[in-house]
């Protein structure tokens, strides 16, 4: 879609993130950047439009949860589940709170990156670009400490490279 009026169009990132602050300041980075923006604001709604339309790169907020009954999961666990080819499309955000669990899940999943917080806006933004163009980022893993990283891959007999 153009939404920029030069007849061009703009990569599409679906952006599911609960907190409002954080959603605002992902959608003004994002919104920099020309993309078109589709935002959810909890994991059962950021699903829905996961499966009714094609995005070029999906920003996760940590642990965006869903209910589906009385069980409930992660956006990243139903995408596992349900269309597993998505997760190279996944670039998830964590903090201390969700870490080693997200984590270890998005690195068995190869999810397109992993950002920690607090982490460079910068990076962020040329690695939802990678993403959108389905360019490898140089790096997987921003704002994570490198042993973390390498034991769980260890511990998952997953490689950290791609």
């Amino acid at each position: 879609m153009d939404t920029a009026g030069d007849g061009a169009a703009h990569p599409r990132v679906l952006l599911i993130e609960g907190n409002g602050p954080l959603r605002r300041f992902f959608e003004t980075i994002l919104g920099e950047a020309a993309y078109e923006v589709t935002t959810a604001e909890d994991g059962n709604a950021g699903l829905t439009h996961a499966g009714a339309s094609a995005f070029d790169c999906i920003v996760l907020g940590s642990p965006a949860p869903v209910r589906s009954g009385d069980v409930r999961s992660t956006v990243l666990e139903q995408i596992e589940r349900l269309a597993p080819e998505l997760a190279a499309r996944v670039i998830v955000i964590t903090s201390h709170v969700t870490g080693r669990t997200l984590l270890r899940r998005a690195i068995r999943m190869r999810v397109f990156a992993v950002f920690g917080k607090p982490f460079n806006t910068a990076v962020f933004a040329r690695t939802v670009a990678d993403c959108a163009a389905r360019r490898r980022p140089a790096s997987r893993f921003h704002a994570i400490p490198p042993p973390v990283v390498t034991r769980i891959c260890e511990e998952e007999s997953v490689p950290e490279e791609w």
